[in-house]
């Protein structure tokens, strides 16, 4: 299954699982459209191997990226005097 962002109307971001060099892995990568309107693949993004026979690599990298991105979040939010994230 793939998903696409829409960062902005000329480069949206897919999400999907593909196979690369022989490994399968979770791709997130910014696309562009061609003149015909198809949607392709630009070398702006990250491929992270699903396995490594070790664990869960892309499972690991994501929980610690949402970790930090919840953490910034807090912060801005305790920059702004705002801690209950309500705005109020």
């Amino acid at each position: 299954m793939t998903q696409v962002i829409a960062a902005d109307s000329k480069t949206p971001i897919v999400v999907g699982i593909s196979e690369f060099s022989g490994k399968t892995g979770l791709d997130i990568r910014k696309q562009y459209f061609d003149k015909a309107g198809d949607m392709k693949p630009t070398r702006r993004g990250i491929f992270l191997e699903l396995t490594n026979g070790k664990g869960d690599i892309a499972a690991e990298v994501l929980e610690a990226a949402l970790a930090e991105l919840r953490a910034w979040e807090y912060s801005q939010q305790q920059a702004q005097g705002d801690l209950d994230g309500d705005g109020s």
